[in-house]
């Protein structure tokens, strides 16, 4: 989700009072804190988490895979899906799905 549709959404909520009528002071705070929590996050490593590898189905489904253990992917976290370059004639996964964090 954009920063720009996470604010929509949150002033729509009427987190930052009347959805028609906000408290600037208010939505300029919750900017502010969402600039800051990215470049907080700028120049970290990145630790990426692997929810479950995915193969490529001939059906009506484009890809399609199960966990091996359960996951709790946390709020608000970037979900990628990695293509992959299977070697042919192996079962190698053609993707994988994983969520990224960032070392402290």
């Amino acid at each position: 989700m954009s920063y720009e549709k996470e604010m929509e959404d949150r002033i729509a909520n009427g987190e930052f009072g009347n959805p028609k009528k906000p408290d600037l002071q208010m939505v300029n705070r919750a900017w502010a804190e969402l600039m800051e929590r990215e470049v907080s996050n700028r120049g970290r490593k990145s630790v990426y988490h692997g929810i479950c590898s995915v193969w490529a189905d001939n059906g009506k489904v484009l890809l399609s895979g199960r966990t091996q253990e359960e996951i709790t992917v946390p709020e608000g976290v970037k979900v990628l899906v990695l293509r992959r370059e299977p070697e042919p004639g192996t079962r190698q996964p053609d993707a994988s799905i994983v969520y990224v964090t960032y070392e402290d």
